[in-house]
């Protein structure tokens, strides 16, 4: 179950457009329905935007659906683009816990703590 953490950067103004009031509604209005749009998607969630950028989380059941997430938001009207901050990728057991050198099981299946670095 892949969980990905991304930065999406949207829209800036356009170029040689004066820096008024009226300008910065119509942008703020843009940004905040691309945010929506986000938000509204079952397999993402976003965090607080700051200027252009947005902090995106992705959580999907596999990578083909990580990767149509990542696609959907490249083509989103109003993305300017996409920064991949953080993928993770390991599968959980039956019981919750990703694979690592801390814990392991015995053989009847029963998750048992290993010893810690310095402990006998």
């Amino acid at each position: 179950m892949p969980v990905s953490g991304l930065v999406v950067t949207l829209d800036p103004p356009p170029p040689n457009t004066p820096d008024s009031p009226d300008t910065s509604e119509k942008l703020r209005h843009h940004h905040a329905h691309v945010i929506a749009q986000i938000n509204q998607h079952p397999n993402l969630q976003a965090g607080p935007q700051q200027g252009q950028r947005l902090p995106v989380v992705v959580d999907t059941p596999d990578r083909g659906a990580d990767k149509q997430c990542w696609q959907w938001l490249n083509d989103l009207q109003g993305v300017h683009h996409v920064d991949v901050a953080f993928i993770h990728f390991e599968d959980e057991d039956a019981f919750g816990h990703a694979p690592c050198q801390t814990h392991t099981r015995n053989q009847t299946d029963q998750l048992i703590q290993a010893p810690t670095i310095g402990e006998t």
